[in-house]
């Protein structure tokens, strides 16, 4: 849920406690990883903590593909950008 709110500060704790961050279950708000729960809203900032924190950029979730993809159906050009640049 803090990587799809945007507090990136949630994000980070969580990174420094070594939470498992490709974790695909699907939650409450159906968007798997919190990779891909960042990249649905175009949170460029969380999908860079959480790429340096090791997050899989080639992660698949079910029927939503990968983050890139869930960045391309929001529309968030910077973000694909960004994950194109960065190997997605």
């Amino acid at each position: 849920a803090a990587a799809y709110h945007g507090h990136i500060r949630a994000v980070k704790l969580l990174l420094r406690h070594h939470a498992d961050i490709n974790c695909s279950r699907e939650s409450a708000l159906g968007f798997g990883s919190a990779l891909h729960s960042a990249a649905v809203e175009g949170h460029l900032e969380i999908v860079e903590a959480l790429l340096a924190g090791g997050a899989d950029i080639d992660l698949v979730c079910g029927i939503r593909g990968t983050a890139l993809q869930a960045a391309a159906k929001g529309g968030h050009i910077q973000l694909i950008k960004y994950m194109l640049q960065k190997g997605a």
